[in-house]
């Protein structure tokens, strides 16, 4: 009698693994996969994950080869804390089992699995998708960024305008009141013949970016920065040959674009907040005896062959008899450039 209730109660845990197989609809863990649940009688007993079976860990040596015979069949395992799955996961690939993954703990499952239908929880995974799709795009934004801060510092220019879209129409660069330079050949002339013109012996170069805001647009193309930089340059007076420090503070407004997988700077904006010299104080506004004169009509006439496509499109760095503007405005979240 005792062998005959044996029989049977093996028979039905050959049935109930059978019928026990779990797909996509039914399931938090995954699609056409056979579910073990490893802990005791008692603890299946008080709940357990739609369509699990109970096969405890002491006893999954000696059972799982008459419930599952195949053993490329994909097995998932769970018991109270995950512990007592990973050590069942040991022993059945021990055994020759390929396919068999450890779930985890059963209250982290079950939430999971209560937490709304397959099609809500569907909706939940492409957010989270997004969001972290999000989360990446920002921080290779703002890396860009600092590597331009590096390269400046450094007087890379050729490594800054790697960090440019090279194929996309419509790149711009102006940087104080230099004006507008236009596609990626007049930004290569802004930096290479206009900025770099001067005498770097002693050039020392430092914007630090501070306060960042960048918004990735709805559709993943595009996107929107702004930075305030504080900073200071040492250069030598074109008057005297001598060093001077001078304060220099900008806000770097840019909008990016992805271009083969990479963000790259599309339009690039530098609005002077303040440059003057550092022995006489910010108050005095700006300094007129910078290598090149932020103010336009302090500056030299620029050869044709490097003059810039269009005039100086906003200029108005601190003036002690002025005030300051909210300009540009920091971006907004947006779903198309």
């Amino acid at each position: 009698m005792k062998n005959i209730y044996i029989a049977f109660l093996v028979v039905f845990m050959f049935v109930s693994c059978a019928h026990n197989r779990v797909n996509e609809k039914d399931s938090v863990l995954g699609e056409n996969c056979i579910v073990i649940d490893v802990r005791t009688e008692k603890d299946y007993d008080a709940g357990h994950l739609s369509g699990a079976i109970l096969i405890p860990r002491a006893e999954i040596k000696e059972k799982i080869e008459t419930l599952v015979k195949d053993k490329e069949e994909k097995i998932v395992l769970y018991c109270r804390s995950g512990k007592g799955a990973g050590k069942a996961e040991i022993i059945l690939k021990e055994m020759g089992y390929k396919n068999v993954t450890n779930a985890g703990p059963y209250e982290k499952l079950k939430k999971n699995e209560t937490e709304g239908t397959p099609e809500e929880r569907t909706v939940q995974y492409k957010s989270l998708e997004e969001r972290i799709s999000r989360l990446e795009d920002r921080n290779e934004i703002q890396n860009t960024m600092s590597k331009y801060s590096y390269y400046t510092m450094a007087g890379e220019s050729e490594k800054k305008l790697q960090l440019f879209a090279q194929k996309t129409p419509g790149v711009t660069a102006e940087i104080g009141s230099r004006g507008v330079y236009e596609g990626i050949e007049g930004v290569r002339k802004l930096f290479l013949k206009v900025i770099d013109r001067q005498d770097r012996t002693g050039v020392l170069i430092d914007h630090d970016l501070t306060t960042p805001i960048i918004e990735v647009a709805g559709d993943g193309k595009t996107a929107k920065g702004l930075w305030l930089s504080p900073g200071f340059v040492s250069s030598k007076d074109p008057e005297t040959d001598e060093l001077e420090g001078i304060w220099s503070f900008v806000k770097y407004s840019v909008d990016f674009v992805k271009e083969e997988g990479q963000w790259k700077i599309w339009h690039f904006h530098v609005y002077l907040i303040l440059h003057a010299t550092i022995g006489e104080g910010f108050e005095k506004g700006i300094a007129p005896t910078t290598p090149i004169p932020e103010l336009p009509d302090e500056r030299p006439e620029l050869p044709d062959e490097i003059k810039p496509d269009k005039p100086t499109s906003y200029h108005k760095p601190y003036d002690r008899n002025g005030s300051t503007e909210l300009v540009p405005v920091p971006p907004e979240p947006y779903e198309t450039y």
